[in-house]
């Protein structure tokens, strides 16, 4: 889809780099400013997908719009006269966006997640892993909910009292806590991005 007649403003722009589309697989993903961008990208994608004898389907096709606050109207959005439903978040790749950006739906199913892996008696390398799934997207900001479970597992799987304070139990297993490893993590990612950003 290189060739698409839509305007500039149609895209999401990151530093000078102007993105369209995200693609991986059978999953694609238009991102645009403002609906009426939207809109014309969506007749752009008709056009591809009718060319190449391609089916979209409709109960799987969703619409997030992006937008802080409460006051922000639903509204009515169409493929060759079927309406796609407008959600409030949505997984993609197995990371859960929602309208404002706070993640709260990520967050929380991490918890459950490392809640499952407790009760499978997993090990703390599987622990770091699951909480934190995606932090490259979320982000640099301290989590302190994820925290809580991550420090209440190690007291769990070191049979230590759960009162036990949490500098203690940072001190005897030399563990980091989790917005330093997702700090560094996040650090690498952005680096290898200007880097790929500096071949064009």
């Amino acid at each position: 889809m290189k060739n698409r007649k839509v305007g500039i403003g149609s895209s999401i722009k990151i530093e000078s780099t102007r993105i369209w589309s995200l693609a991986y697989a059978d999953d694609h993903i238009l991102l645009s400013k403002n609906r009426e961008a939207l809109i014309d990208m969506m007749n752009t994608l008709k056009k591809f997908v009718k060319g190449r004898e391609l089916i979209l389907s409709e109960e799987k096709t969703k619409v997030l719009v992006f937008y802080k606050g409460q006051n922000n109207k639903k509204k009515k959005w169409f493929w060759e006269g079927k309406e796609i439903e407008e959600v409030v978040n949505f997984k993609y790749l197995g990371f859960i966006f929602n309208k404002d950006g706070s993640y709260k739906e990520q967050i929380s199913e991490l918890e459950k997640k490392r809640n499952c892996s407790g009760q499978k008696n997993m090990g703390i390398r599987r622990n770091k892993i699951v909480m934190s799934y995606g932090c490259e997207i979320w982000g640099w900001e301290e989590r302190k909910e994820l925290e809580k479970v991550q420090l209440d597992y190690y007291r769990w799987i070191l049979r230590l009292d759960f009162s036990t304070p949490r500098h203690i139990v940072y001190a005897e297993t030399k563990i980091e806590k989790l917005n330093v490893d997702r700090g560094g993590r996040a650090i690498k990612f952005e680096e290898k991005i200007r880097k790929l950003g500096n071949k064009d």
